[in-house]
């Protein structure tokens, strides 16, 4: 969130660029968050796992999982596309932080 109360959402382009649209929107979305259990170890891909988390912002999501030992690598919002694939996974919940 910007400090003039507006959201930033990034949008992925083929050429793995990211273009910031500002947006006025307070819509609630859902943050796919990877992560290492363990913050002392180099983080291996193998051992990446992932939660989702619903909140208004990315600030918001760290601050949701601040009390947790984990080490946040990436979030990342998950428009309404990705958010239907994720939720044909078995292992898709949301969480409740």
């Amino acid at each position: 969130m910007t400090s003039n109360g507006t959201d930033i959402k990034f949008t992925e382009y083929k050429t793995k660029r990211f273009l910031v649209e500002y947006t006025n929107r307070r819509d609630r979305m859902i943050f796919k968050v990877l992560y290492q259990e363990s913050i002392d170890l180099a983080p291996v891909r193998e051992r990446t796992k992932s939660l989702y988390v619903e909140a208004e912002s990315e600030r918001e999501v760290r601050q949701k999982l601040s009390n947790r030992n984990i080490n946040i690598e990436f979030i990342q919002i998950l428009d309404e596309v990705h958010l239907e694939y994720e939720k044909q996974s078995e292992a898709f919940e949301i969480e409740s932080v």
